[in-house]
């Protein structure tokens, strides 16, 4: 009963006065974009990891530069990068892995290429 009056009072405030009901608005929203701007958002689900740590910094990159839910990073050690048939093969992998589900794209320095 409360919430239904209230909510017809301020219907017919809005129906009397719509300009002084958009200034209103107009000014809520001024004096909130300031702290908006303020606010940092980490794509990160791994809170509990250490800010401070260049290994968490480039996963969170890389999570909000792709807007992926998750991110596979893949490093090969033992054969050279700008060999054609390791390309090759990365370009295979990045396919097959493309073709998984709910994955919505892949992307290696043969994509690249």
């Amino acid at each position: 009963m409360i919430v239904e009056k209230l909510a017809s009072r301020v219907v017919e405030y809005q129906i009397q006065n719509p300009k002084k009901v958009l200034l209103m608005l107009g000014v809520l929203t001024a004096l909130v974009i300031p702290g908006a701007l303020n606010l940092e958002v980490k794509p990160s689900t791994e809170a509990i990891l250490p800010e401070d740590d260049p290994v968490v910094q480039s996963m969170d990159n890389l999570r909000a530069k792709f807007g992926g839910d998750t991110t596979y990073i893949v490093f090969e050690r033992e054969n050279d990068v700008r060999e054609t048939d390791f390309i090759e093969k990365l370009e295979r992998v990045s396919n097959r892995v493309s073709y998984s589900e709910n994955v919505f794209g892949t992307q290696s320095p043969a994509s690249l290429l």
